[in-house]
Parts: structure tokens; sequence; C-alpha cells
């Protein structure tokens, strides 16, 4: 997390303390991750790596928004590849299929994994606003989730008021997933760092609308898509606003982004990167 504006690392440091005071209260868990989180944010920001990346003659990222975060040199450091991933025909096919035979349900998905810096945590704070204008909406959660955290994640939304509402369905086959995103009303992502975000094209393509915070990588490589609505890192009522607003709305209009590579478009610029330099 080499990530050089002050106020972005701060909003990582609020997400990591919303999960640890949230999942374990008063624990010297909570209080140990927090030192942790400060810990390794000051780590992995140091002179020492910085040092060390300059000691490489090729860096590779699979965006651009990964030297933006580094700051200016690393902009004309790294070489992007923008993006450096993508999908294939058979991820294409399998996407139109689901898109085809999906109907919209009343449910939400979580975007990302259940983790602190996807916006778990912020992502159910969201969710219990909008329960009060629609009482019957489940929401949705993807991913493995070791059963102690499944507990203590169930026990906390039942202690919010989200008792019955929140499922965990575990670590699924791709299809589907596909089809929870396909089937969803809308997809919540306050996720606080990415390179690229499959969660967000993913759902563009099936045809489900994306709410999410608007930090650099989803700016890079979604401007302009319509179906996704970015607000302010770290303001869950825009952002709860910003969904009510489309669970409300009769007429979404949704598309994928433009710049969507094929895996092996990307590998060939990958081995072109690499000739050059060791033929140069």
């Amino acid at each position: 997390m080499f990530i050089r504006d002050r106020r972005r690392r701060e909003e990582i440091i609020r997400a990591y303390d919303n999960w640890y005071s949230a999942l374990y209260p008063g624990s010297v868990k909570e209080l140990a991750g927090k030192a942790r989180t400060r810990l390794e944010l000051a780590v992995s920001s140091s002179r020492s790596v910085a040092r060390l990346l300059r000691s490489y003659d090729l860096l590779i990222s699979v965006s651009r928004s990964i030297g933006y975060e580094m700051g200016p040199e690393w902009e004309s450091r790294i070489h992007a590849l923008d993006p450096g991933v993508g999908l294939d025909e058979e991820d294409l096919g399998l996407i139109k299929t689901v898109r085809e035979r999906g109907v919209k349900e009343d449910f939400i998905v979580f975007g990302g994994r259940i983790d602190a810096l996807k916006g778990f945590i912020e992502g159910l704070e969201v969710f219990k606003t909008i329960t009060r204008s629609y009482g019957d909406i489940k929401l949705v959660a993807t991913g493995q989730v070791n059963p102690s955290l499944r507990e203590r994640i169930m026990h906390y939304a039942g202690r919010i008021g989200l008792e019955g509402k929140l499922v965990l369905p575990g670590a699924v086959p791709r299809i589907e997933r596909f089809r929870y995103i396909a089937n969803a009303r809308l997809v919540i992502y306050p996720s606080h760092m990415d390179s690229y975000s499959y969660a967000v094209l993913e759902a563009l393509y099936l045809g489900t609308p994306v709410v999410a915070y608007d930090i650099p990588a989803l700016r890079f490589n979604y401007e302009g898509a319509e179906g996704l609505v970015l607000v302010r890192e770290g303001d869950v009522e825009g952002l709860t606003a910003e969904a009510l607003n489309i669970l409300g709305s009769k007429d979404i209009t949704i598309s994928p982004p433009g710049k969507v590579k094929k895996w092996d478009e990307i590998a060939r610029e990958e081995v072109s990167l690499i000739e050059k330099l060791v033929g140069g």
C-alpha cells in the first residue's frame, strides 16, 4: 500500500479501525489489529521500499492508477499496461449467457472480498439504512470466510438489526457468482484499494449498477461508464443516498467500459516489454 495521499491513508486506517471495532470490540485483537495496520502502512510507504523499487530496471503495473497513487516519480518509472487484466472469449460468453437469463430479485450484492480494505463494515452500514426503506431486501456477500470470522460477522449483523438479512454463501463457482450479480438490483462496492476491479467490470457487463468510492483505480479505468456512480471516499451517507436513488429508479442505463483487453493481448505486451529490456 505505497500511497502518497495522506487522506487516502487515513481512510484506509479508518476502514481497518471500523473492522476491528465492529468484530473484535474491547479485545486485545482489536488493539493489536489497529496498531498493526498503522505499522504496515508506514512500512509499505517507507524510503527503504522506495529504494528497493528504484533498483529494478523494469516496473510493470496493471493500471495507471498505481503509479499515480505512488506519486509523480513512479508515474514516469512504471509502465502501466492500462489495463493489465482482461476477459477472454470464454468469460464473455459465460457473462452473456448469464445476463440473458438473469431476472432481478430483491437483493443487493457486496462487490468485494469480506475484509476491511474492501469496506465491508461500511457496506453493512449502507445496507442497514437501505433496509429502512426496503424491509424485505437482503445483502449477499460471497467469498471464503472461516467459521470464527463468519460467526463474528453474523453476530455483528444481528447487533445492528440485520439478523436474517445478510447472506454469506461462502466461496462459490464463478458462474454462480455471475448469477448473483446478474440477478441483484445493485452492487455496493466501498473498496478503499484496487488496481482495476473485476467486481465493477463484471457487474457492468452483467447489467447491474454499482455504487462505489471515488478511488483512483475506478476513476482511471471506468471514467464515463454508465451504471457506475462514485462518491467521495469515506462518504457512507453519500454512498447510501446514491444506492437508494438507484433502487428507486426504473430506468437505469448500464454499459461496460470501453477499454477491456483480451488476456493474449496483455501477455504479448508484457513479453514485448521484457524483450526490449533484455535486448536493450
